[in-house]
């Protein structure tokens, strides 16, 4: 009777016990793994090498993951399906029909240690495997192992089987530095992952179990040896027949490269043009490991070279950077940043993006946003004569005045006084909005900073990136419409946002500015009809060229990066040469250059190059934009009390022994004007005064008056001293 009791109760206590195993079970793998993290997402945070191609799809730059390793993702389907057939059959042949944890290989694996009294089998499954990666370190214990298999079962949980093999195969570890079959691939072969033959798939799918010591390139016996073991595991799993096993050993040749050397795809790690590619990760969506960008190689190598070259010629200059747009699309195919050596002092900074003084570069933008307000035209007169706003008195490159000019020569001429007397016209604010719209001022943030420029920020003085300035001068070639440049392949004209396009300058007015800025040959260049401006900074710090067709627009800065000053370092003698040299590299770019025109004809004023009105004597036709009419001049009838009144036009004779002659300079003027008029007398400024004896000697004379006031026209005399 005791007995039948105890077996009773024994038989209870086993069912409670074998419950609460099932019970325990249930929980860890089925309730437990829902609050375990998820490896896939865990391993997603370390990238993998990023590889940037060409827009043809040629691979020119990679980068490594920061750990180092060499790991280059690629989708399942582009991995020979040989090779996923033999991962499985080596590392987990039950893969598809256990749910992270294989039992039957557990059993298995537990006996075959029991029995030899050591551990000579192990059942982690790709699942498990993935899971451990995502726990870092080597070190084991039943704590780690417990973790393990709830990540393995939250992985199998939340993804398809496609997905844990996709990523076990881009994973494992294939010696060295190397993940992935890829990679292996690459360095082993030569060759993609896709292009194995069965010897090459079976000696590479053995090496994940201790892929140091089975290495090719390092233990080649041992390397074949294991690749025997596993085609012997195919003949077992009857997945080749033990023909087809002997016909592989003796036929397939294991095409190993030249292992003496670096994989190809590791030389692509250094490249001169690393700059480039850091901008295209800062645009490049986040986690993409595969980039096509707009990289143009052979270009790049030739345009550095060109640089190289110049940098050397200029005594005391160091740095030069360059950037080059295609204006159909907005892609920057080339950026170099810095043309040092890379042990040099200031070698790691990217030139193109350091904000400098540009001198006389953003003129074109500011006649443009003039003509395109119908402020002038081409032949609009401009006043070229002492000013003084404040503090700030502006001097023409050369020093001189010359009284009245126009406006298309004064921006060819890239006078500083008229750009001056231009911008005070248009105001401050509408400057500031024209360059913040054009990207080429600091973002909302700086603006308090861009304020303090004043009138100055027309030269340049609120500081500029080659970058912006390059992106913002290809407004000339869309005929007024900016739009963002890229450095993607995948990013055109028709797929940007409507915030990324607008149109800053009414139609026309960029071929005005065109063709006024392609009347003299770019120096160096062979191609004819090139659009260019260039800048020089104050002391002599930086040297700008802006050059551009409809095709191309091209940015050169040469400078030193410690900001030291240099005499060689003018625009037109340092940067635009290298311009010219570059643009020659772009076969026909230049050749039958024609802008789209957008004018009108009209009458325009003689002495002021408006639209004439009334009080206008002299006329002459002319064009206008057709979407900008010209404003009217502003000349009065009563222009005529304004006049010279000595001297007069005819000769003066010398006096028998004397050398120069005295004349008296002077004017009438207008009542309701309280300001004397300036004196030019054979294009050099004598003044402003109503009344001045001057000593002339002999010669031919032309003396200008120039009121300030614009309703009153320029008054010139012609004489003669004998």
């Amino acid at each position: 009777m005791r007995l039948k009791r105890f077996c009773i109760a024994a038989g209870i206590l086993m069912a409670a016990l074998a419950a609460l195993g099932i019970l325990a079970g249930v929980l860890v793998y089925r309730v437990l793994p829902r609050y375990a993290a998820d490896p896939l997402e865990i391993l997603a945070e370390q990238t993998p090498a990023v590889v940037f191609t060409d827009p043809a799809g040629k691979v020119v730059h990679i980068r490594r993951t920061w750990e180092g390793q060499w790991r280059l993702e690629v989708p399942l389907e582009e991995i020979a399906p040989m090779a996923v057939r033999m991962i499985l059959a080596v590392e987990d042949r039950n893969f598809y029909q256990h749910s992270g944890v294989d039992f039957t290989a557990v059993i298995r694996a537990m006996f075959q240690n029991l029995t030899s009294g050591r551990i000579v089998s192990g059942a982690s499954t790709l699942s498990m495997q993935l899971a451990s990666m995502s726990l870092g370190g080597s070190r084991r214990s039943w704590k780690r192992k417990f973790i393990q298999v709830l990540r393995c079962r939250k992985m199998e949980m939340n993804h398809s089987k496609e997905e844990i093999l996709r990523e076990y195969m881009n994973r494992i570890p294939m010696g060295g530095k190397l993940y992935g079959m890829e990679s292996a691939a690459q360095f082993y072969f030569g060759r993609s992952a896709a292009e194995f033959n069965i010897s090459e798939c079976a000696l590479l799918c053995g090496l994940p179990q201790r892929p140091n010591a089975w290495r090719p390139d390092r233990h080649p016996e041992k390397a074949l040896r294991r690749r025997d073991l596993v085609l012997r595991i195919l003949e077992r799993q009857k997945i080749l027949s033990s023909h087809e096993v002997e016909k592989i050993r003796r036929e397939e040749n294991l095409r190993f490269r030249s292992l003496e050397w670096k994989a190809d795809f590791m030389l692509l790690e250094k490249t001169p043009d690393r700059m480039y590619f850091d901008r295209v990760l800062k645009e490049a969506p986040a986690g993409k490991n595969r980039i096509r960008c707009a990289y143009r190689r052979e270009l790049s190598y030739s345009i550095r070279e060109i640089l190289q070259r110049s940098c050397r010629s200029l005594p005391g200059v160091t740095s030069a950077s360059a950037v080059l747009i295609e204006n159909a699309t907005g892609r920057v195919v080339v950026l170099i940043g810095s043309v040092e050596e890379a042990h040099l002092r200031g070698s790691q900074i990217n030139g193109a993006f350091m904000r400098r003084s540009a001198g006389s570069a953003l003129k074109p933008f500011l006649y443009a946003e003039a003509a395109s307000g119908g402020m002038i035209v081409e032949e609009s007169v401009l006043q070229d004569l002492p000013v003084r706003y404040g503090n700030y008195v502006p001097v023409n490159y050369d020093g001189k005045f010359r009284g009245e000019v126009l406006a298309g020569e004064a921006l060819a001429d890239s006078l500083n006084i008229p750009a001056i007397r231009l911008g005070a016209a248009l105001g401050e604010e509408r400057i500031r909005d024209l360059y913040w719209n054009l990207h080429v001022l600091l973002p909302e943030k700086g603006r308090r900073q861009n304020r303090r420029s004043g009138l100055s920020l027309i030269l340049g003085s609120a500081g500029h990136t080659l970058f912006d300035l390059s992106c913002a001068y290809r407004v000339f070639a869309g005929d007024g419409v900016w739009s963002r440049c890229t450095f993607l392949a995948e990013s055109t004209g028709e797929n940007r946002k409507s915030d990324e396009i607008k149109r800053i300058f009414v139609p026309g007015t960029s071929a005005m500015i065109s063709t006024i800025l392609a009347r003299r040959d770019l120096p160096g260049c062979t191609v004819k009809g090139i659009s260019w401006k260039t800048g020089t900074s104050n002391g002599n710090k930086d040297a700008w060229c802006f050059a551009w067709t409809p095709a191309w627009t091209l940015g050169v800065w040469f400078g030193n990066k410690d900001n030291r000053e240099e005499s060689s370092l003018v625009g037109v003698e340092a940067a635009a040469p290298a311009a010219g040299k570059i643009f020659s590299l772009l076969q026909g770019s230049g050749e039958g250059i024609r802008w789209a025109e957008s004018y009108t004809e009209t009458e325009l004023c003689r002495e002021s190059g408006l639209r004439a009105s009334p009080g206008c004597r002299e006329r002459f036709r002319s064009r206008m934009l057709r979407h900008a009419p010209l404003r009217l001049c502003p000349r009065q009838e009563k222009e005529s009390s304004v006049v010279i009144r000595t001297p007069v036009p005819g000769k003066y004779f010398l006096p028998e022994s004397e050398q120069k002659i005295s004349l008296t300079v002077e004017s009438t003027m207008p009542p309701d004007s309280a300001e004397a008029p300036y004196w030019i007398l054979n294009g050099k400024l004598l003044g402003r005064f109503r009344q001045k004896r001057i000593l002339l000697e002999r010669g031919s004379y032309s003396l200008r008056l120039i009121m300030e006031d614009p309703r009153y026209p320029c008054r010139r005399v012609d004489f003669t001293v004998e």
